[in-house]
C-alpha cells in the first residue's frame, strides 16, 4: 500500500479563470468528455492510497483537497485506472474521496488533477 502526499503545481492563467466565474458552484458532477482548461491550481492537493490484490483486483483512493479560497472543479486523470468525472469542491473542503478501479493486474496511479 503506497501514500502520497503533494501539492499540485498549476498555472496562474488558470488559477484566474475559475478565480474570475469559469467555475460553475453548486453542480456536483458534469458531463464526461469535459476538455480540461488546464491543471488544477498549487492550492489543490491530494493523498493516493492503494489497495487490493490479485484475488478481488486493485484499486486506489484519492483524495482531494481544495486549499484555495474559492470552488474548484476538478477532473482526477489516473495511469492504469479509470478517471474521475468533474468535481466541484468548495474552498477549504478536504478529503473529497475517488476510487480508480485498476486495468488487470496494475495498481491506478494518479497521473494529474486537470480544471474542467
Amino acid at each position: 500500500m503506497g501514500n502520497k502526499r503533494r501539492s499540485l503545481a498549476g498555472a496562474a492563467v488558470a488559477a484566474g479563470l475559475v478565480a474570475g466565474g469559469l467555475a460553475a458552484p453548486g453542480i456536483a458532477a458534469a458531463d464526461s468528455g469535459v476538455v480540461p482548461l488546464a491543471a488544477a491550481p498549487s492550492c489543490v492537493g491530494w493523498s493516493e492510497y492503494r489497495h487490493g490484490n490479485p484475488i478481488t483486483g486493485y484499486y486506489t483512493n484519492v483524495y482531494v483537497d481544495n486549499n484555495c479560497s474559492y470552488t474548484v472543479r476538478v477532473k482526477v486523470i489516473m495511469d492504469y485506472g479509470s478517471d474521475s468525472g468533474c468535481m466541484t469542491i468548495q474552498s477549504h473542503v478536504i478529503d473529497v474521496k475517488f476510487r480508480s478501479t485498476g486495468f488487470g493486474d496494475l495498481y491506478p496511479e494518479l497521473d494529474r488533477i486537470d480544471l474542467c
